[in-house]
């Protein structure tokens, strides 16, 4: 996390990252995939406490299950830019 101005009680700033892994389930024929990245948030402190100014999701990569691959056992691995 990085602050930026910390001086008032309104107006200040942060900055956060944080990164995921989310496994995900589909409905119907596509297969069970896992992706990850890394979210990037902003907040502003207001009068009401801090809330969120800008919430960016960047998915870096994505494989099948290995239910989805069948019995070969390797996860198909595509990079997400």
């Amino acid at each position: 996390m990085r602050f930026g101005i910390r001086e008032q009680d309104t107006g200040d700033t942060a900055e956060m990252q944080a990164d995921y892994v989310t496994p995900m389930a589909t409905a119907g024929p596509a297969p069970d995939f896992v992706c990850g990245g890394r979210y990037a948030v902003a907040a502003l402190r207001t009068d009401d406490g801090w809330r969120l100014s800008e919430v960016v999701v960047r998915e870096k990569w994505r494989r099948l299950s290995r239910a989805a691959d069948g019995a070969c056992g390797q996860l198909a691995r595509r990079p997400v830019f």
